[in-house]
């Protein structure tokens, strides 16, 4: 039995348009479709779509897509910028992978990029010819020079370095029949140049005065019962060989340039590589500490301003109020210093050295603009002071379970909160209650990003109360605060 089906279409949507189009009518069988004698030209409605609205859909999501992009990229740079390595930037969590960062060694508010190894903890900044390079025949002695330039200023990889705890380079050089030198006649055919332009001719070690190879080490070179120290200096066949070495004399780094003037016959052929600059650690002591520091380790540390600060160069030294000159460039102590005087006699003395291990916290609460924010603070309520630590209360005028000090003579007094360490500290700050004639003038001095040292006149019964954020009792507090009277 045949049957007739008609169909209608009918298809509603905002991105959708109708156009029509003529078929013949079909019949139904039980397995096929078969066309129909008695069809008749019907008209079906078939959905087309608009590509109109279709492309300014498209164009739409993708620019949504570019600009959650763009900001995921800018929230990204903004939490990483204000680290100083990556051995720092793993402290905060999130990113505890390996990949590129942007940190900022020098505090120049103008972070680096550089690729952080977060296994190793290790920081490296690359340069421009990490590639092998090959060493083109020359005649004289110094004929050939590779230079080195890296992707970082001179001001953030000098910080980088004296924040670590190690610095390397990896070197390899290749030859045939180009030794590095002859030690018999006392001649140098190859050495790199580092910071400060100095010839160098050790390839392994952190060792000026020593010129050797990495194989050195193990005994492994070429001919080292006749004492050779590198292999490139035993071939005297047209064979080729090489040497490699970590250099890690962080002093000497990084790697400017590499120098060969060995060249006498075209068969000689020669090639260098040298590796990124990797640095690791951090070269300040993890343990708690009196007073040692200097103008060049504060500045360091992220140091920024100008003005006094208390620094002890040795820790059998006494402490001194500095005046470090941190806008000068460069780490050179004797560049920043520009004045000191010594603590250890006369009428400068350390009169508050504390440092608290634990605390509470009492009413009333505060608001205060610290580190860029608002800020509810408390007062520091039953603080015990943390044993392994120089304390010194000159005048028994610390209040430990109040958590304040009192002022007892009118002077000029400098006050020390914590380590300067460039970062800003959002937990506790030190309120100032000065009583004058028309009642009581109140600052705060809180540790920023540029200084954790203020000199101020006092008068005698001026209140020093700490405060603190921390909302429950702080069973490990960091908070340290020295005070000196000058004169």
């Amino acid at each position: 039995m045949q049957f007739s089906a008609w169909v209608v279409f009918s298809i509603f949507s905002f991105s959708f348009s109708f156009s029509t189009m003529s078929t013949k009518h079909s019949v139904l069988g039980s397995d096929e479709l078969f066309p129909s004698e008695e069809a008749s030209e019907e008209i079906i409605a078939v959905p087309v779509v608009n590509m109109s609205t279709m492309v300014e859909m498209q164009t739409m999501i993708e620019g949504f897509e570019t600009k959650v992009t763009q900001l995921e990229s800018e929230i990204f740079y903004l939490k990483t910028k204000g680290a100083r390595s990556c051995n720092e930037l793993k402290q905060i969590p999130g990113f505890e992978k390996s990949g590129l960062f942007f940190i900022d060694p020098a505090k120049t508010g103008t972070p680096i990029q550089v690729f952080c190894d977060m296994d190793l903890e290790e920081t490296w900044i690359s340069h421009d010819g990490e590639d092998l390079a090959p060493v083109t025949f020359c005649t004289g002695d110094g004929c050939f020079v590779k230079e080195y330039s890296y992707e970082a200023p001179y001001e953030q990889i000098e910080a980088l370095k004296a924040q670590s705890e190690t610095c390397y380079q990896e070197i390899s050089y290749g030859c045939k029949m180009a030794p590095l030198k002859n030690t018999r006649f006392g001649h140098y055919f190859g050495w790199w140049t580092g910071k400060d332009g100095s010839k160098k001719f050790y390839i392994d070690g952190d060792d000026e005065d020593r010129a050797v190879c990495g194989c050195h080490a193990t005994s492994s070179c070429l001919q080292s019962m006749f004492n050779s120290t590198c292999n490139c200096d035993a071939v005297f066949l047209p064979l080729w060989s090489s040497d490699e070495g970590k250099l890690s004399n962080k002093e000497s780094l990084p790697v400017r340039t590499f120098v060969y003037g060995g060249f006498i016959s075209s068969q000689q052929e020669a090639n260098i590589t040298v590796g990124k600059l990797r640095c690791s650690g951090s070269s300040k002591s993890e343990e708690d500490k009196s007073i040692s520091a200097s103008c060049s380790g504060l500045k360091q540390d992220g140091a920024t301003r100008d003005g006094f600060y208390l620094t002890r160069e040795e820790s059998e030294k006494s402490i001194e109020a500095s005046y470090c000159q941190m806008s000068k460039p460069g780490y050179v102590e004797s560049n920043l210093k520009v004045e000191s005087h010594d603590l250890g006699g006369g009428g400068s003395k350390v009169v508050l050295n504390v440092a608290i291990q634990s605390h509470s916290y009492s009413s009333p609460r505060k608001t205060i603009t610290t580190c860029q924010g608002n800020r509810n603070y408390y007062n520091l309520k039953t603080s015990t002071l943390r044993k392994l630590y120089e304390q010194i209360d000159m005048h028994e005028a610390f209040n430990k379970e109040d958590g304040f000090y009192t002022i007892p003579e009118t002077g000029l007094y400098t006050i020390m909160i914590g380590k300067m360490d460039g970062h800003c500290d959002t937990y506790y700050l030190v309120e100032v209650d000065e009583p004058v004639d028309a009642g009581v003038s109140t600052t705060q001095f809180y540790k920023s990003y540029y200084t954790n040292t203020y000199t101020q006149w006092f008068i005698s019964g001026t209140k020093l109360q700490i405060k603190t954020t921390h909302t429950s009792t702080n069973s490990n507090s960091n908070f340290q605060m020295t005070i000196v009277r000058i004169n």
